[in-house]
């Protein structure tokens, strides 16, 4: 019994000077530690600070709009542009495609689509199943198709579309532009032939583009009556040139391949100021139509389905077109200039541009 108790009141007595003492165990714990075990714990926590460092650098990267990094494009990516092979949107969407095939390393493929006025093109990108790989090049097709009533889906409407960045603009202005045979051969000699003979004139337009909402404009804003005839952007010139037709819109471009045969009479330029190559040619400003202008330029778009992940890859990647020189130097030649606008500042320019051809009508 005596040696029972002593037994316990060891143990109590251990107990007693294992609490006092466990401040100066704590103490002294590294210095009893093996080393290989201080310096296995010294350097998981220097990784873990270095892993919080990483992810705050990450998120903060991400932040700034340099995007994640993902693996797009894994398989071909199609860019549907509402018009013909050959045409002004179609020059444009073949730089931005072989730049996206160069700076993405993928294959781009150009899919032309003008039937409907771009109407079928955009259904096609709006349903798309692959939202990731099929992207579309527009210009005022969307805005001008939903307020005439001929496409029943906005654009804007983030439901449906995904406005992914504005990527090219025109380097010079379009021009009203009139046959060497038409009646008429400066601007103001046309307004007093339409006045003089309401109807006559014989405007030929495109649904859904530029063409028609210009037309609108200088008829509104003139009070001109004319005759309009439907065409598709690539058969206007020939329209025109064949007696069919006596003016259009054409694309400088257009305008400049006929410069040295005199076929085609520039007769105002829809721009502010006046073209330096056509120093005799009246602007819109000139007319009294200055601020009738709209600039938006080229979007990309896609459908709402597209990757948020994949939207910042392709704004990353388009945002650098401006600075190679490469495609820099085929813009300049080809009447496009790069301007590249962000996601959210695309966006803003498409509402400009939609508000402006609300206005008009």
């Amino acid at each position: 019994m005596k040696k029972r108790l002593a037994v316990i009141v060891g143990t109590v007595m251990v107990m007693g000077l294992a609490l006092a003492g466990c401040s100066a165990e704590a103490a002294n714990s590294a210095a009893k530690e093996p080393a290989s075990t201080t310096a296995a714990a010294a350097e998981k926590k220097e990784e873990t600070a270095a892993s919080k460092d990483q992810g705050a650098e990450a998120k903060e990267s991400q932040t700034e709009g340099t995007g994640p990094e993902i693996k797009w494009p894994e398989e071909n990516i199609t860019l549907h542009v509402p018009g013909s092979a050959g045409g002004a949107t179609d020059t444009a969407a073949r730089i931005v495609g072989d730049y996206l095939e160069k700076a993405a390393g993928g294959t781009v493929v150009i899919q032309n689509e003008p039937t409907g006025s771009g109407a079928v093109m955009l259904e096609s990108i709006r349903t798309s199943d692959n939202p990731d790989y099929h992207i579309a090049m527009v210009g005022s097709q969307g805005v001008n198709l939903y307020q005439n009533g001929q496409y029943e889906y906005d654009v804007r409407d983030e439901g449906q579309f995904t406005i992914v960045n504005r990527v090219i603009t025109g380097a010079h202005s379009n021009a009203i532009v009139c046959s060497k045979d038409a009646p008429f051969k400066t601007f103001d000699e046309f307004v007093n032939y339409a006045h003089e003979n309401p109807g006559k004139v014989r405007v030929v337009i495109s649904s859904g583009s530029l063409s028609e909402a210009y037309t609108a404009i200088l008829c509104k804003g003139l009070d001109l009556d004319v005759k309009l005839l439907q065409a598709s952007s690539s058969e206007q010139v020939t329209n025109v040139l064949g007696g069919m037709a006596d003016i259009f819109i054409a694309s400088y471009n257009t305008l400049d391949g006929y410069k040295g045969t005199g076929d085609l009479i520039p007769l105002a330029f829809i721009s502010k100021e006046r073209e330096a190559d056509y120093p005799d040619v009246p602007s819109f400003t000139d007319i009294g139509l200055g601020d009738k202008i709209v600039t938006g330029g080229q979007f990309i778009i896609a459908s709402k389905g597209m990757s948020p992940d994949v939207v910042q890859k392709l704004n990353d990647l388009l945002l650098k077109l401006p600075e190679d020189q490469e495609f820099a130097d085929r813009a300049e030649t080809t009447n496009n200039q790069l301007e590249v606008l962000n996601h959210e500042d695309s966006i803003k320019m498409y509402d400009e541009v939609f508000d402006m051809y609300d206005a008009v009508r």
